[in-house]
């Protein structure tokens, strides 16, 4: 049987380079980092089912935005570690919902936050700050939402909220707007599927619409975000709903970085079951589905939520997941009940469960990653760049200030490396490599977990494009039965014809584990 490390999780890069440490004060505008993706693009692609072409939300890599959740407020647990985002990506995952929920406390009238208050201002853009940075270094984008009580818009809070966010992170290139939340239940009531009820709700979401985008030129803005999108037996009743936003006075809506969010909780699905409404929309205006459920056959004690909280998401025809849909059509999606360390680990294997059986898993994003170094489980060290093309795994330091023994390896990685590690089962995928070329391959070690006290009590394996490089490999064993002494083990791998090296570490005994990883050119390689 397997056992877990006794492990702390990382802080990781904490407030070394955020701008938001205790004490410190509101810088003007966000600061870049190197590992900011590009922004996103809409782009047209086949609708599978033979209809019109359908625009989508696609990354810097061609991929749909595939997104978790995580809440920020000044209740709870306020903001969620680094390790969870390090989750996130673990899993596929290429996005984050980042939930600004003090808008749903303040709408509902439970709290009493005030953009216009420096304090809180101060407090508040320093937690989006840090979740913006925590997104980037893990190669995922960010997409920020005021998180609206249905079907509530505290207009002045909103315009206060965005006139402050908009110009932050205007020039964070992985950051996306979302600026409402269920402002609107649906697309109307009346006869003609248009918007049936106070108009001048949509008024108000267009000045704030127009305040994001004077306050950020360049930043894709998602607005809209109705709870579904039936359109009471009208095909193009979303369609309606956008037409009618857009006419509202405001300044012109530039559709090539605007799109529009909304939800899957009702859809025309028994009018409509290959999704006739949702590819009718797509077909004339970008969007995303920001908020996915469970099918309404997952019950609330599966999911470890309120007996009470029943909303669901619909089911397209045969495909019980929606995000199986939406992974039919390149829509991309955000699913909900993963909120938070807990729920992700209780729920996210339903999801990869059903994507698994019905053949609509997804790979992870490959992020930019020349040839080089890797810090597995960490963000960059010296010439070891911040982990990335992961899949699977947690992270841990079992040895945060402890002393490393480096005598065994030549041209050993500097000592913070070996402090960190990426354990479990998982792969790495190593990218932009000429095409079937052998490259040498440095896997750095230390064996850290006090767990561990003699040989034998850890063995794993890896495997190199599916060939086995390392047989039953023990850390502590290899290191002179000592933990703390850090050991490299140099493989050869052909790269297959796109370029790429998969790594997988297979646990045997306990949990497979890597400090980083080097790859070298094939004359460049050398012995420990």
């Amino acid at each position: 049987m397997k056992l877990h490390h006794q492990f702390r999780i990382l802080p990781l890069i904490g407030c070394l380079f955020l701008g938001f440490g205790m004490g410190t004060s509101v810088a003007s505008q966000s600061k870049r980092l190197s590992t900011d993706r590009g922004r996103v693009k809409i782009a047209s692609v086949p609708d599978p089912l033979g209809g019109p072409n359908l625009k989508v939300i696609q990354t810097d890599s061609g991929s749909p935005l595939r997104a978790g959740t995580a809440w920020l407020w000044e209740k709870g647990r306020q903001e969620e570690p680094f390790a969870y985002y390090a989750t996130m990506r673990g899993a596929g995952l290429n996005a984050v919902r980042l939930i600004l929920f003090d808008t749903w406390e303040k709408e509902a009238g439970y709290g009493t936050t005030d953009w216009n208050d420096p304090v809180y201002r101060a407090r508040a853009l320093g937690r989006i700050q840090r979740a913006v940075d925590y997104c980037s270094v893990n190669g995922m984008y960010v997409i920020i939402n005021s998180h609206n009580k249905i079907p509530l818009f505290n207009e002045a809070y909103n315009n206060a909220l965005w006139t402050q966010v908009a110009p932050y992170f205007k020039n964070r290139t992985h950051v996306i707007y979302e600026a409402l939340n269920e402002t609107v239940s649906g697309t109307g009531t009346n006869a003609a599927g248009e918007y049936g009820d106070d108009i001048n709700r949509l008024k108000a979401m267009r000045v704030n619409f127009d305040i994001i985008r004077a306050g950020a030129p360049d930043t894709h803005i998602m607005v809209l975000t109705p709870a579904g999108v039936s359109g009471w037996g009208y095909v193009d009743g979303m369609a309606r709903l956008t037409r009618k936003f857009e006419q509202q006075p405001g300044r012109p809506i530039d559709w090539t970085k605007t799109s529009v969010a909304y939800h899957l909780y009702h859809a025309d699905e028994n009018l409509f079951p290959l999704a006739q409404n949702l590819r009718n929309f797509h077909s004339q205006y970008a969007g995303w589905p920001s908020e996915n459920n469970f099918p309404p056959g997952v019950t609330a004690e599966q999911l470890g939520i309120d007996p009470g909280d029943n909303w669901r998401s619909v089911s397209f025809g045969t495909d019980l997941y929606v995000n199986q849909t939406c992974e039919r059509f390149g829509l991309g999606w955000s699913q909900w009940q993963i909120n938070g360390v807990d729920q992700f680990k209780r729920n996210f294997p339903l999801v990869w469960a059903d994507a698994v059986t019905k053949g609509y898993a997804w790979q992870s994003d490959l992020v930019h990653n020349p040839i080089g170094m890797i810090n597995a489980g960490a963000g960059a060290v010296s010439r070891f760049a911040e982990d990335v093309n992961f899949f699977g795994g947690e992270i841990a330091n079992n040895n945060p200030t402890g002393a490393v023994d480096l005598s065994r390896v030549r041209n050993a990685a500097p000592v913070d490396v070996y402090r960190a590690e990426r354990w479990g089962d998982f792969s790495y995928q190593l990218a932009r490599l000429d095409p079937n070329r052998r490259y040498g391959i440095r896997l750095h070690f230390t064996e850290s977990w006090s767990g561990i006290s003699g040989p034998g009590q850890r063995t794993f394996d890896v495997r190199a494009n599916g060939q086995l490089v390392l047989n039953d490999f023990d850390i502590f064993a290899t290191a002179g039965n000592k933990r703390n002494r850090a050991v490299v083990k140099e493989i050869a791998a052909v790269s297959d014809a796109a370029g790429r090296i998969k790594l997988s570490f297979r646990s045997v005994v306990q949990n497979a584990k890597v400090d980083a990883i080097e790859i070298l050119g094939r004359s460049e390689t050398q012995r420990q």
